[in-house]
């Protein structure tokens, strides 16, 4: 009889035991479940390897930071990280009239149009090292009006033509064929308008001058960086029309001869 009590006493123990490890284990579950979360929702979104993931997916190569120095028809060479250096710039006035354009897929210009993404923080750094005392902890910004800018073939090779004919275009693309390194146009580029919007660490109200002044620094560091004009709507947004994010290069390229001088685009014969 006492034994049987015993039996009855430790099985009785046991699942007790086991009950308890059970909603000890399904305690830990719930409450990393809940860490997981919150750092999901912490976690900066989306992240500015989304937008290149986005402008990768339309077929372009991301420019960082984006500007208004990355267009067709220019020549380029491809520098590697995101950077393509332009070799030859071609005038507006060459451009004129053999630029087309259009909206992109609307699941990239969803992509793209719908999120916030946020300036890298070595560009925010450079800023605060001209300020005094208010320093910015982000610059964000938002797109608009995604389009495709898209240069023809035979248009494109009229203007490779034209900057070739240039003879510090020419010496500048052979320094580079020296360099075993090759030089091509421009064949397209995603441009949208951007709105920047910038962050300080003190929320407390700045006097006029102090604004002004933050202001105008802001408007000249993002004017550097896209080589283009910046609108100031208020002391903490600002915005660019047109900004290239991407390019794509053609493959239509200048090409060394056997002594290593660059080859011109032959002329049409009469």
């Amino acid at each position: 009889m006492n034994r049987n009590r015993r039996s009855q006493t430790s099985s009785v123990t046991g699942v007790a035991r086991r009950g308890s490890r059970l909603i000890w284990l399904g305690s830990l579950v719930i409450v990393g479940a809940a860490l997981l979360a919150s750092v999901w929702v912490l976690r900066p979104h989306p992240t500015i390897d989304e937008i290149e993931s986005a402008i990768k997916a339309a077929g372009f190569g991301p420019v960082t930071p984006p500007n208004r120095l990355r267009g067709p028809g220019s020549l380029y060479v491809a520098e590697g990280n995101n950077f393509y250096h332009q070799v030859c710039r071609a005038d507006p006035s060459l451009l004129e009239g053999r630029v087309q354009t259009s909206p992109t897929l609307a699941r990239v210009r969803e992509r793209l149009e719908k999120g916030g993404f946020t300036w890298s923080g070595d560009m925010v750094e450079a800023l605060n090292g001209k300020l005094d005392g208010t320093r910015l902890t982000s610059i964000k910004y938002n797109l608009a009006d995604v389009t495709i800018h898209e240069v023809a073939d035979a248009d494109l090779k009229a203007i490779q033509r034209k900057l070739m004919d240039d003879p510090h275009c020419e010496a500048a693309v052979q320094d580079y064929f020296k360099q075993q390194r090759k030089v091509c146009s421009g064949y397209a580029a995603l441009s949208a308008s951007t709105s920047f919007r910038i962050s300080t660490e003190s929320k407390v109200e700045m006097a006029v001058e102090e604004a002004a002044k933050l202001t105008g620094l802001v408007k000249r560091h993002l004017e550097q960086q896209i080589g283009g004009q910046i609108q100031i709507r208020s002391t903490d947004e600002y915005s660019g029309d047109n900004l290239y994010f991407g390019i794509l290069l053609s493959d239509f390229c200048p090409e060394p001869d056997d002594d290593r001088a660059p080859r011109r685009v032959a002329e049409p014969k009469s």
